[in-house]
């Protein structure tokens, strides 16, 4: 395996030589068109995009496209870097979503993909923490990290735990984030785990039903779902989007700037 640091240097050297081939031998990059019409820049996901980014004022101001492909490459590179591995196995997290493109702007129909993207993940990753806690009691009890005394008080700790995961997946099957189907094997999962652990204690018998469900087994009764469908949350007044609050956000920066300027200039006058 090769260290984030290691990856970051290749990174860097292959970013200088395809900075020197493009400033040497211009003809290795195919040229970008630098018309009146806004075009985007290619980039290391996506082709190129019409009506994204103008590339015409790099010819207003004298810039090369040949100068800016290394830049789009060096900047996919270490925002590939920078991703935790965490976030490279289930994308579990959303730091590193709305912006990996850098200085390219997404097109209307990225950025809805990416906002359903998020909103998944984010109501996926709530029933998954709420299932950690009872994989995590079912992993010790079974191995012989917790000593209950009976039946009763590994449901009576795991009540609330159970109670809480179901509530969390029913949550999310309604809103339409996973399958009916998706969320009754998630939990019948849990509690497998749970019973196999209690099996192995010698709390319960095995069934001789091969296909009586798990929670029948453990003795615990499932709780009634009476959730409805809600609004998304970007269908609710005054939502803003990761990129409107990053506008804002620079506006805010270049105020306080000019603000700090002005003091400045006050002060040494």
């Amino acid at each position: 395996m090769v260290s984030a640091s290691g990856v970051g240097v290749y990174a860097v050297v292959a970013a200088c030589i395809i900075s020197c081939i493009g400033h040497f031998d211009r003809q290795a990059f195919v040229s970008l068109p630098l018309s009146g019409r806004s075009n985007a820049a290619t980039t290391l996901r996506a082709p190129a995009v019409p009506d994204v980014i103008g590339l015409h004022r790099l010819e207003k101001s004298g810039t090369s496209a040949f100068g800016f492909v290394p830049l789009v490459v060096l900047t996919a590179l270490a925002l590939r870097v920078q991703r935790r591995r965490t976030a490279c196995r289930s994308l579990g997290s959303c730091d590193t979503m709305y912006f990996r493109r850098g200085l390219l702007i997404y097109p209307p129909r990225a950025k809805k993909n990416l906002r359903n993207r998020a909103y998944n993940i984010y109501m996926k990753n709530r029933f998954k923490r709420a299932g950690r806690f009872v994989k995590r009691y079912a992993r010790e009890l079974y191995a012989g990290d917790r000593n209950p005394e009976n039946m009763g008080a590994v449901m009576e700790e795991m009540k609330e735990g159970l109670d809480h995961f179901f509530k969390m997946c029913d949550e999310a099957c309604v809103q339409g984030v996973i399958k009916t189907k998706e969320a009754a094997e998630w939990k019948e999962n849990i509690c497998v785990q749970l019973m196999k652990a209690c099996i192995k204690r010698k709390f319960i018998e095995r069934p001789k039903d091969p296909f009586l469900p798990a929670f029948k087994v453990l003795g615990y009764e499932v709780p009634a779902c009476h959730l409805v469908r809600e609004p998304r949350p970007w269908q609710l007044p005054g939502w803003k989007s990761p990129w409107v609050l990053k506008r804002e956000y620079d506006a805010y920066q270049r105020r306080t700037r000019k603000r700090e300027e002005r003091e400045k200039e006050k002060a040494e006058a």
